[in-house]
């Protein structure tokens, strides 16, 4: 064998352990568990990858996964508050500019009691928890990555920023937030808070004791199965408005746009001074308020 040749296969050889030592650490296993109580809080979060909760009926809380090249894990705290954490390398100073940020993703996989409070917080991580049930708040956000809650809470917070969001839960309590993605959520029962600027919303409540819907550009499309009292407030700039309400509303309706149309199966829809029209009606008792606003979307209220 030349030397030339030999040389060659001893780089080759090199490289490829190199290459098996990087794919070890990149791809490190996490695999950590801890007692919890039943209705004890958790807190996860994770700069980069996924982050994966799911409920049993067991209290413990497991954490398993991959864990990224340039990450650390922890798992910290008592059985009543802990958190699970997936932090830079050597420390919190990271940055996505140059090589101080996470080189590779972070998947998580973890398990909680049922009646577990959680507060997840993902930056580039896509977010999915379900079988929450019973639990005092379900606290779930991610920058850039989409997230989908499964669960019901007394309450429920669920924001995105650039992602898709979409919330299944009987809560009493609901805000759901979106800057440029869609929003989507169903059974909400009770108080209803919802924000976009750019992303459709989709919205499908039982119940509504009071809502507040806002967005600047997207589209609002709310199917309602009962309103019992209290205000429904939508208000849009340019993206069109849909409402879907019993055919047994009891309510004070009043819509007005700029320049956009008026449809609704209840009252006589007015033309304004200008190109804009506006609505006032009372459907059945009058007991609840819905009032909708546009500058130049349309909007349309129509009876089941």
């Amino acid at each position: 064998m030349n030397l030339a040749f030999r040389n060659t296969l001893l780089c080759t050889a090199l490289l490829a352990a190199l290459a098996a030592a990087t794919d070890a650490r990149a791809g490190s296993p996490i695999n950590a568990s801890h007692a919890a109580t039943a209705d004890g809080q958790v807190e996860v979060s994770n700069v980069r990858g996924r982050i994966q909760v799911e409920a049993w009926d067991r209290n413990e809380v497991q954490v398993t996964g991959t864990l990224g090249e340039g990450s650390d894990f922890s798992l910290e705290g008592s059985d009543s508050h802990l958190v699970i954490e997936i932090k830079t390398e050597g420390g919190d100073d990271w940055s996505w500019f140059g090589s101080r940020g996470p080189h590779e993703d972070t998947l998580l996989e973890v398990k909680v009691p049922r009646r577990t409070s959680l507060e997840v917080d993902g930056v580039s991580a896509d977010v999915v928890v379900t079988g929450i049930a019973g639990a005092r708040e379900l606290d779930v956000e991610s920058v850039s990555g989409d997230v989908e809650v499964q669960g019901d809470a007394e309450r429920v917070e669920v924001s995105s920023v650039s992602g898709d969001a979409r919330v299944t839960s009987k809560t009493r309590r609901a805000k759901l937030e979106t800057v440029s993605g869609d929003l989507e959520a169903h059974g909400i029962s009770g108080s209803l808070a919802a924000e976009s600027v750019s992303g459709s919303m989709k919205l499908e409540a039982e119940q509504l004791d009071d809502a507040d819907l806002s967005t600047v550009s997207g589209d609002v499309d709310l199917d309602v199965g009962a309103v019992t009292g209290g205000r429904i407030r939508v208000e849009s700039m340019s993206g069109e408005v849909s409402l879907l309400v019993p055919a047994s509303l009891s309510a004070r309706i009043e819509a007005e746009t700029f320049s956009g149309k008026i449809r609704s199966d209840f009252g006589t829809v007015e033309d304004g001074d200008g190109p804009g029209s506006h609505l006032k009606a009372t459907a059945g008792g009058g007991g609840a308020e819905l009032s909708l606003e546009s500058f130049s979307g349309d909007l349309t209220i129509r009876r089941k």
